[in-house]
């Protein structure tokens, strides 16, 4: 199998497994994804770092943490009196919704690990890690003779 072809049908699979809890929920993809990656990242929570880390245009970011805002399951606050930076923090109301999306995602990567032994997924993991810094500098790299 291709890589290319793997992450197509990586992404078909992980789609199919998050649409019926965005859909249960009332909620796009975006904000689901948006709410899974601050419960799963708590040392990210702001706009900027999600559209920095997950590569997600700004704009679509923007309008999803405002629909979560006012579906109650986020809020924005400012912290140690600077205004600049805002940052998002998720509401006990969003925790069903949170623990659903979570048992689906280790669903997703339980499939994608089945028949893998403990040190073939540890030793995937270092590849996949090494394959992500590779394309971040990419990025950079691309960005900076991009201006």
């Amino acid at each position: 199998m291709k890589i290319f072809e793997f992450i197509a049908s990586e992404t078909e699979l992980y789609e199919l497994k998050m649409k019926p809890i965005a859909v249960r929920y009332g909620l796009t993809n975006m904000e689901l994804s948006i709410l899974l990656f601050l419960a799963n990242n708590p040392e990210y929570d702001t706009a900027t770092e999600i559209v920095e880390i997950r590569h997600l245009t700004k704009s679509h970011v923007s309008i999803s943490v405002r629909s979560l805002e006012e579906k109650c399951y986020l809020k924005k606050e400012y912290r140690n009196g600077d205004h600049r930076t805002t940052h998002l923090v998720l509401l006990r109301s969003s925790q069903e919704i949170i623990s659903t999306g979570r048992k689906a995602q280790s669903d997703f990567m339980s499939t994608l690990t089945r028949n893998f032994s403990k040190d073939e997924i540890r030793k995937l993991e270092g590849f996949l890690c090494r394959m992500n810094e590779n394309v971040c500098k990419a990025l950079k790299k691309g960005s900076e003779n991009g201006k």
